[in-house]
């Protein structure tokens, strides 16, 4: 950086650069992490600059599009998850008009940004998940989130868990896992997954074939095609949950909703995980869950592990274990109240306090006994991630029905 260079000069250097040049990618090959290693040569208060402009940029973004689609209509946004300078933005839109204000939101970044769009913000902009209160029906799958506005949806019958289970399960096949799970219960969901999967991704294919852009890239085409089926699947699920028109089908509420969800760039596959981890371990909130939904968190955040459990330049084990340690936490929370275990919930705890809070001091990984995990630094990564899948496959197969 030259000591000459203004404020602005410098925030349009790095803005050509976008987000995740200025991180390491935490990835495998076909998936970017929700979290990243700050670049040795990023200073980090330079990405904390760099973070309120993201911020500010889209909270702006957000209120010209809800001026432009929903006069009549209030509307706001919360944002889920990490705080951390390292992570992405996630924002869920919450209103009846919710999936044209993100649609409109992303055309206008589309518009403005292009091919850089993918990550120059590294911004993920939802419909689903959280609903306004006001206005929607009584359904059976409605729940309201006590001391607010809002509501979520949780599978009521037994339609809806099959549903959701096979939307969960799919996190799990897109972690890799070439083999099919030699439990027979996991091993019959797994295979109704596969082929649920192939139908989901064959839409994102076709719409990709669709768009005919000759200035935009296959990695753009890509996210264009994701938000406008997320946009077309919420556009159903709203239908159902906010119009006048009450002959519609409840049973496909919980299909639509987590069509959305699967479409929705980053995001939990099912409203069971979007409820235990998001509502409840983040929000704080009491969102009742079945044991399907428990089950639902243990196999996608499974897959969360298994994506991100892979060797990165500049961590030691230890550290990668440290960082990845949110998403044991959350299968162990899951199991222990899927099962009522009061010994691993009590575990559970441990891992919360002794090391899921030291994230955000990864010098301190070495120091930590990351055995009540089941797990050691000392280990290969894959022998970690081997043993987590292991245990978290036997834990899946005796909650199955």
């Amino acid at each position: 950086m030259n000591c000459t260079d203004t404020v602005q000069i410098i925030l349009d250097k790095y803005l050509q650069f976008g987000w995740l040049e200025l991180t390491t990618i935490f990835s495998s090959v076909s998936t970017v992490a929700k979290e990243k290693v700050l670049h040795r040569d990023v200073n980090e208060r330079l990405l904390r600059l760099i973070g309120c402009v993201r911020t500010f940029v889209v909270d702006k973004t957000f209120e010209c599009s809800k001026a432009a689609v929903s006069k009549d209509y209030p509307a706001t946004y919360l944002a889920f998850g990490s705080t951390n300078i390292t992570s992405d933005y996630d924002i869920t839109i919450i209103g009846q008009k919710a999936p044209a204000i993100m649609m409109n939101m992303f055309n206008r970044f589309l518009d403005k940004y292009k091919n850089s769009l993918p990550f120059i913000f590294d911004t993920n902009v939802y419909c689903a998940g959280l609903y306004a209160k006001k206005h929607i029906h009584s359904l059976p799958q409605i729940v309201n989130v006590r001391g607010t506005a809002h509501c979520v949806l949780r599978a009521n019958t037994q339609h809806d868990k099959a549903v959701q289970l096979q939307y969960a399960a799919i996190g799990l096949l897109e972690s890799g896992m070439m083999e099919a799970p030699r439990q027979p219960k996991l091993h019959a969901l797994i295979q109704k997954a596969c082929l649920l999967h192939s139908t989901l991704e064959d839409d994102i294919q076709q719409k990709i074939q669709q768009n005919t852009s000759k200035d935009l890239k296959k990695e753009t085409k890509h996210m264009v095609a994701q938000y406008g089926l997320t946009y077309k699947n919420a556009q159903k699920l709203f239908r159902i949950l906010y119009s006048k028109d009450r002959t519609r089908a409840h049973r496909q509420v919980m299909d639509l909703a987590c069509r959305t969800q699967y479409y929705s760039i980053e995001s939990y596959y099912t409203p069971g995980s979007f409820n235990i981890v998001v509502m409840n371990m983040q929000g704080g909130h009491s969102v009742g869950a079945s044991k399907a939904d428990y089950v639902c968190a243990l196999l996608e955040n499974l897959g969360h592990f298994r994506k991100h459990m892979h060797a990165v330049e500049g961590l030691s084990t230890a550290q990668l274990l440290l960082k990845n340690s949110k998403y044991i936490h959350r299968m162990y929370y899951a199991a222990s109240h899927a099962s009522r275990d009061k010994h691993m919930l009590k575990k559970t705890d441990t891992i919360a306090k002794m090391i899921v809070a030291k994230r955000g001091t990864p010098a301190l990984a070495n120091t930590l006994n990351f055995s009540v995990m089941g797990v050691t630094p000392s280990m290969k990564i894959d022998t970690i991630t081997n043993t987590i899948t292991g245990m978290m496959l036997t834990i899946i197969e005796s909650l199955l029905q």
